[in-house]
């Protein structure tokens, strides 16, 4: 393969107008999880420094992306642990206005009054709902703007 300097290459790019495919190549790459080596390899010209550090930080940048995307989604640990605090955030409230509330309601409640890991599946779902809701508030947040 003949390496070219990245500044002839994107200089050559523009003038056929080819650097917005080069662009897009960059961005399906780091989007498809490439490594910096794997990007470079499939440019097809070897980037000078500069664009080596950009190309690196997007590839980084797409990692770190990645591993967000599988945070945030609707299975898994981080939904559960969400879950979790959702019912302790209930949990203290509910015992903070316990003295409010009719005595039959107290007592529904006081059975759910454990910690999460403990309840019902049935239980477990009401807080995986608020769970769910925190997660598409994060998601529009970071990908519907602010």
């Amino acid at each position: 393969m003949e390496t070219r300097s990245s500044a002839a290459t994107l200089d050559s790019n523009r003038s056929n107008g080819g650097l917005k495919n080069t662009l897009k190549a960059i961005l399906e790459a780091v989007r498809a999880g490439q490594s910096y080596g794997q990007l470079v390899k499939s440019l097809g010209f070897r980037p000078d420094l500069e664009l080596e550090l950009v190309l690196a930080d997007l590839c980084q940048l797409g990692a770190e992306l990645r591993r967000f995307q599988e945070a945030v989604s609707d299975e898994g640990e981080c939904l559960e642990r969400l879950a979790a605090l959702e019912h302790e955030q209930w949990e203290l409230w509910s015992k903070a206005v316990a003295e409010e509330v009719r005595e039959e309601r107290r007592a529904r409640w006081e059975f759910y009054w454990k910690p999460y890991e403990e309840l019902p599946e049935h239980a477990k779902d009401q807080d995986r709902i608020w769970a769910r809701r925190v997660v598409r508030t994060i998601r529009s947040y970071v990908y519907g703007g602010r």
